[in-house]
């Protein structure tokens, strides 16, 4: 990207996105590996033997940092898609506005309809942040799934260590 330009687009900031992540040399978390589509969650963890709760504990530690991975490059994907979205909208309702002179322009609200309904660019713009927008959601509500799972095994696992403290 030319920093004298005044065209910015996604590719440009992805790209100088991607060049500052490499220079951090921080690792990429990758998906955890043999954990399947799905997971169950025992009806009663009382009854997990020791091995088993640890092992459980692991794999949702696995799931909810992946989440947390993938949540926060969605949500920064979504904060620079958002930004140059909000550029493209505020200048079509200029432009929608500015063909108004002799009149009364429409509700804000309407403003932005009309544009995203007459640009077609602006239109998929809409439909791809709605879409990005859920999946930020999604992510987010997982990750409090797999927080609330992990300390419920926390409690379980400390409720463990004080019965076998106070049995010595």
């Amino acid at each position: 990207m030319d920093n004298t330009s005044s065209t910015w687009t996604l590719q440009d900031i992805n790209k100088a996105h991607e060049a500052w992540k490499s220079d951090l040399n921080l690792p990429i978390m990758a998906k955890p590996a043999g954990l399947g589509k799905e997971h169950d969650w025992p009806s009663n963890i009382n009854q997990l033997t020791s091995r088993q709760l640890g092992d459980l504990q692991l794999k949702l530690t696995g799931l909810y940092t992946y989440v947390l991975y993938l949540l926060g490059k969605e949500e920064s994907d979504l904060a620079t898609f958002e930004a140059l979205y909000d550029i493209k909208l505020g200048l079509a309702m200029h432009d929608l506005v500015s063909s108004y002179r002799d009149s009364k322009a429409p509700l804000k609200e309407v403003q932005r309809a009309l544009a995203i309904k007459q640009d077609s660019t602006l239109s998929n713009m809409y439909r791809s942040l709605l879409t990005r927008k859920k999946h930020v959601r999604y992510l987010s509500d997982q990750s409090k799934i797999y927080s609330e799972q992990l300390t419920r095994l926390s409690r379980e696992q400390s409720r463990r260590e004080m019965e076998i403290r106070n049995a010595l």
